[in-house]
């Protein structure tokens, strides 16, 4: 029918003649509405409203005006059909987002490159010497909740951690001051003072604030990171989430509120230290280890 309709210009008698086509076929389905024409007939009646939301919020994709169109209309319509009604009434929208400023820190990064990575070119390394950190995703019933582990190289033991709704300063500067202080006091217990504390972590926008590279740099810290996109750059933080989420997994799909999940993640670390064996560590627990630090010290560094 649609080339027909097409070349019916040149004659609907040739062309029907050329496609073996009977005429009274064509005209029987010439004003027949295609699949896109009943599609859009099935939602019409949400077309103005739907202009309407873009107009007034100029910035909503898809997922929001699907929001807006419940808690404002009390329309309820799926993403997929809603996407195809966006591109067949023309209303897709092409947003240009200005890319944010490089900061300093990034520009400095950027021109070091794998050189910013001063795990690679490490020899030797003491208790608490190496500390990784990285974000992670945890989900419960209801949602999902964002976790940022600190987690030395030798003990493997989870120095500090914090869980929350946002992946920002606030966030990984809480999980770094507990850190700090589990760090001070675990220093002490084995008698150990060191010249270097490393950390590492990825390039994140969260590692690379100006607020968070200061604190660390007033602890004397030395600063180390992954390459962008190359999470084999933090092989010990990807073991970690990974088996942390994977062990822990049916435990925090039970939690119904964020509440019921950050007593769980506790709880879980908590095991982790504490009883959790480790075959790096001989098949004991981080916590275990430490101790034994504090009696056989030399014999038990790697």
């Amino acid at each position: 029918m649609t080339l027909v309709k097409e070349f019916q210009k040149d004659g609907v008698t040739a062309c029907c003649k050329v496609l073996d086509l009977a005429k009274s076929t064509f005209y029987l389905n010439c004003n027949k509405p295609s699949k896109e024409d009943n599609f859009k007939d099935k939602y019409r009646h949400i077309k103005k409203i739907v202009q309407k939301i873009i107009e007034s919020n100029p910035a909503y994709g898809y997922r929001r005006i699907i929001a807006e169109l419940r808690d404002t209309y009390s329309i309820i319509i799926n993403h997929k059909p809603l996407k195809r009604l966006l591109r067949l009434w023309g209303l897709c929208l092409k947003r240009h987002v200005k890319a944010p400023k490089q900061s300093g820190i990034l520009g400095i990064l950027k021109f070091l490159g794998v050189k910013a990575n001063l795990v690679k070119a490490l020899d030797k390394v003491l208790p608490f010497g190496l500390i990784y950190t990285d974000m992670t995703e945890i989900n419960y019933a209801h949602g999902k909740l964002y976790l940022i582990i600190y987690l030395d190289h030798i003990t493997k033991k989870v120095l500090g951690y914090a869980l929350g709704d946002h992946p920002d300063t606030g966030l990984v500067l809480r999980a770094y001051r507990l850190a700090k202080a589990t760090l001070r006091r675990e220093l002490k217990r084995i008698s150990l003072k060191l010249n270097e504390i490393i950390v590492h972590q990825d390039q994140g926008s969260i590692y690379t604030g100006y607020t968070y590279v200061e604190e660390l740099l007033d602890d004397d810290r030395t600063l180390s990171y992954s390459r962008p996109a190359t999470p084999t750059d933090n092989p010990e933080m990807e073991s970690f989430n990974g088996r942390f989420k994977t062990e822990n997994r049916q435990i925090f799909l039970e939690a119904e509120t964020a509440g019921e999940l950050e007593n769980l993640v506790k709880k879980q670390i908590e095991y982790y230290n504490q009883k959790r064996r480790h075959s790096s560590l001989h098949n004991i627990s981080p916590d275990n280890y430490i101790k034994k630090l504090t009696t056989n010290f030399t014999g038990i560094l790697s």
